[in-house]
């Protein structure tokens, strides 16, 4: 691909995470834009980790700019996942890569198992929260 054939890169999303040692991981999400390599209406969505001024691009592809988006977020998150997410933290928080899994299933059934374990997973922590004394 050409310079004057890739994909508008216009930031529409920024988040920093912290390393334990202070340096700044900056994660930065694109505009999707229709995939000059594409034969046809495809999109994709360039994502970028700049890490130690050294920028690296993913990319997620679609069908359109919202399944782009979406494809965009996963590389981020497992982009993220590869520079160890116990090393970084997000609005204090160790350990949290500040970026959703996003499943894709369309198995309804298996997507309501999914929603009902982590409901209950989520319940069970405040449940362990509230019985931790106050400090």
């Amino acid at each position: 691909m050409s310079d004057s054939d890739a994909p508008t890169r216009v930031p529409i999303a920024r988040r920093k995470l912290a390393r334990q040692d202070g340096s700044v991981v900056e994660l930065v999400v694109n505009t999707p834009a229709t995939d000059p390599e594409s034969a046809g209406d495809d999109w994709v969505c360039e994502v970028d980790v700049i890490d130690a001024g050294r920028v690296t691009t993913h990319r997620g592809h679609g069908v359109d700019s919202l399944q782009a988006l979406v494809g965009g977020l996963g590389a981020l998150r497992e982009a993220v996942k590869g520079l160890g997410i116990r090393d970084l933290s997000w609005l204090g928080q160790a350990g949290v890569a500040g970026v959703p899994m996003v499943i894709q299933e369309t198995d309804e059934d298996y997507l309501t198992l999914l929603e009902t374990i982590i409901a209950v997973e989520h319940l069970r922590g405040f449940m362990q929260r509230k019985r931790q004394p106050n400090k």
